[in-house]
């Protein structure tokens, strides 16, 4: 598979052109459809990347130069566009990888690890743009894996040969002679990795600072130390490396650090009422595996998952986040939230894993029965979710003071949704980043409301699939709901749902994702709100 050098130059130079961004704006879906294989990773990253690029040059050019008040419209159709473009690519990245995989090819693609990295990359700095850093560190974590799958690579003799084939396809590589001998070709292939992949590492490295930036100033106190110190841990990696100029858009961030800290803060965390388990003695093997899972997976309800190095993180396998709250109800509301949330998880991990026994003889006096336990328990799990979602969504309206009127001649005030939680919190003025990041990830999951406010701008901000999983949740709540095979494919009719299984576990996983976000943004919505009226107090 080769990287086009083509791309590159044709987009690199066309990147400032107006008429071209346009061009891409409106026909990205065309173009990305017209290639073939990597080819549409690659298109995907470059087509977000520029579009993105507009989004962000319309913020900075109104907010530090022109002084003038950004256009809304097209900083809001840059950007859904360019997070939506990134998205896609990965999905068509994912579903290439599970095909090879049903198809027993499992040889290493150096390049196409290459590419889904750099995507992820792209797709982290979209979510970031969007103040979505939960979701961020998850996908920056995900390019990482994507660079460690190819340093396995480069360390493996096996694929020496293959992964020589490959760097000779590279343009930047085009120079360099691999016709040497044996004693010679190591160090020949260690400058040429360097050279691809050594960029990918430090933007990596780039955006865990800005992340962990952007959220250390709001964790619990527990916490700032080991975020500082992890700060200032990765600084020094890009001061090592001689990145300035990645260095440079970070100097106000490592500025309030050091006047905090004079000295280097721990970069570790040191809190027994965290270490429920000793994962390496004590802990059940079961108990480890899913703890395993939970921690791979983003799926904690703590700011551990913002701790750069995972081995830390398996020290401390705990939900910690609790809402240090006055009001009763409001903490016991979060409490509920929370509690519900761990209980879908391991519904998730059982239905996946067939860790419990009794999934095997679930059915085994309904032989004629259309869906196993498993598949049972998902659509379960997936309704609950929702209705997680709505509770997040009541929490919303008691802390911030929302009162929902009733309508025309309506005895009672109406059931709070988050549909209409988004409406009035997009009508305040209220500066909060946080809720204003809850009302995307509302948006996401429920389409429909979406449609109704947006209807003159594409439907972007969303997951590519948003729309079917949001017809998901209908189906199986009031209608009727199918699990395929293969084979039957994704089709649907006002009364019945026909999903292949393997989507519908990947919508459950992209649905609990959300879900955990919006568990967490609504903590940092209100910590925010806390700490601001204790300022202006």
């Amino acid at each position: 598979m080769a990287i086009i050098p083509e791309t590159f130059e044709m987009f690199t130079k066309r990147e400032d052109d107006e008429v071209f961004q346009e061009f891409l704006l409106n026909n990205h879906q065309n173009i990305i459809d017209s290639k073939e294989g990597s080819e549409k990773i690659l298109y995907s990253m470059e087509i977000s990347r520029i579009l993105g690029r507009v989004a962000v040059h319309e913020r900075c050019l109104t907010e530090e130069i022109e002084k003038r008040p950004i256009n809304r419209k097209k900083y809001d159709l840059y950007n859904k566009t360019s997070l939506y473009v990134a998205r896609r690519g990965i999905d068509i990245g994912t579903k290439m990888e599970y095909d090879r995989h049903e198809q027993g090819d499992d040889i290493p693609d150096a390049c196409f690890n290459h590419h889904m990295g750099w995507l992820y990359v792209q797709y982290c700095m979209n979510l970031h743009e969007s103040k979505r850093y939960f979701a961020a560190m998850e996908a920056i974590d995900r390019a990482e894996t994507y660079l460690r799958l190819d340093l396995a690579l480069f360390a493996d003799s096996r694929y020496q040969d293959k992964f020589i084939k490959e760097l000779k396809s590279v343009p930047l590589l085009k120079d360099l002679d691999f016709n040497v001998p044996r004693n010679k070709l190591e160090s020949i292939l260690r400058f040429a990795f360097n050279l691809m992949y050594q960029d990918l590492y430090y933007v990596i490295i780039e955006k865990k600072i800005r992340i962990l930036g952007k959220i250390y100033r709001l964790v619990p106190g527990d916490y700032m130390d080991m975020y500082a110190g992890y700060i200032v841990s990765l600084f020094s990696i890009l001061v090592q490396g001689k990145k300035d100029k990645l260095i440079q858009g970070l100097a106000p961030l490592w500025k309030e650090i050091k006047e905090i800290y004079p000295e280097k803060p721990k970069n570790y965390l040191d809190i027994e009422k965290l270490s429920e388990f000793d994962i390496g003695d004590n802990t059940p093997e079961e108990v480890g595996q899913y703890q395993w899972w939970c921690n791979s997976a983003h799926l904690l309800l703590t700011f551990l998952d913002f701790v750069p190095f995972i081995e830390s993180r398996y020290q401390y396998c705990c939900d910690d986040l609790t809402l240090d709250a006055e009001d009763v109800d409001l903490k016991a509301m979060f409490e509920d939230v929370t509690e519900t949330f761990a209980h879908c998880r391991y519904l998730m991990y059982s239905a996946l894993t067939d860790a419990d026994p009794k999934y095997k003889i679930a059915y085994a006096f309904s032989p004629k029965a259309k869906r196993v336990h498993n598949q049972e328990v998902l659509m379960d799990m997936y309704s609950r979710l929702y209705a997680v979602l709505d509770k997040t969504s009541h929490i919303v309206i008691k802390t911030f003071g929302i009162t929902l009127m009733p309508k025309d001649g309506a005895k009672y005030p109406p059931q709070p949704s988050y549909n209409q939680i988004v409406k009035e919190l997009r009508n305040s003025s209220m500066d909060n980043p946080y809720l204003m990041t809850l009302c995307d990830i509302y948006d996401e999951i429920n389409p429909r409301n979406a449609y109704r406010e947006y209807g003159d701008l594409p439907f972007y901000s969303m997951l590519p699939e948003a729309e079917h999983m949001d017809s998901i949740r209908h189906h199986i709540v009031h209608s009727g709901f199918y699990l395929s095979v293969e084979e039957t494919g994704n089709r649907s009719n006002k009364d019945v749902a026909y999903v292949r299984e393997r989507d519908f576990s990947n919508h459950c996983c992209s649905l609990l994702s959300l879900v955990k976000e919006a568990i967490m943004n609504t903590f940092l919505a209100i910590e925010y709100k806390e700490r601001h009226t204790d300022k202006l107090v």
